[in-house]
C-alpha cells in the first residue's frame, strides 16, 4: 500500500512539475531556386517561447534587410539601438543582464526576450512585431 500511494505521489508531483512550465516551439521555412534564371530566395524562421524566455531565429534573402530594419526601427526605440558595419541591433539590458535583443545581419534575425524582466505589455508588443517579421521573411501577407 506504502508503494502504491508513493508512486502516486511521485506522478502528481512530476504531473506539477511539468504543467508549470511550457514551451512552445514552431519553425518554417521556404525556398525558391531558379537554376538557369539564377533567382534565389531562401528563408528560415525557428520560434522558442517559453515561461520565462522567447526567442526568434531567422534567415532570409539580402532583399528583406531593409524592410526588417525599418521594422524594428519603427517599433522599438532609438535608444537601445547601435550600428556596427552592416549589424544593426535594439538592446536592453538592466544591472548587466540582457533583458532583450534583436540583432539584423546581412541575411539573419536573432531575437532574445526574458520575458520575466519585461512586462506583459511590452512582451505583447514585441512578440506582434516577431509576427510582423515572421510574414516579412516569409513573402506571406
Amino acid at each position: 500500500m506504502i508503494k502504491i500511494i508513493s508512486l502516486l505521489v511521485f506522478m502528481l508531483c512530476s504531473f506539477l512539475i511539468n504543467a508549470q512550465s511550457k514551451t512552445t516551439s514552431s519553425s518554417s521555412s521556404s525556398s525558391i531556386t531558379k537554376i538557369d534564371g539564377v533567382e534565389r530566395q531562401h528563408s528560415s524562421i525557428s520560434v522558442n517561447d517559453s515561461d520565462t524566455f522567447y526567442s526568434l531565429r531567422a534567415k532570409f534573402p539580402l532583399d528583406k534587410k531593409e524592410e526588417i530594419i525599418k521594422l524594428l526601427s519603427d517599433n522599438i526605440d532609438e535608444e537601445y539601438r547601435s550600428v556596427s558595419g552592416k549589424t544593426f541591433k535594439w538592446i536592453k539590458e538592466e544591472n548587466g543582464q540582457p533583458v532583450f535583443s534583436f540583432v539584423v545581419t546581412n541575411d539573419q534575425l536573432k531575437i532574445s526576450i526574458e520575458k520575466d524582466m519585461i512586462s506583459n505589455g511590452t512582451f505583447n508588443k514585441f512578440k506582434n512585431l516577431g509576427e510582423s517579421l515572421k510574414t516579412v521573411i516569409s513573402n506571406r501577407k
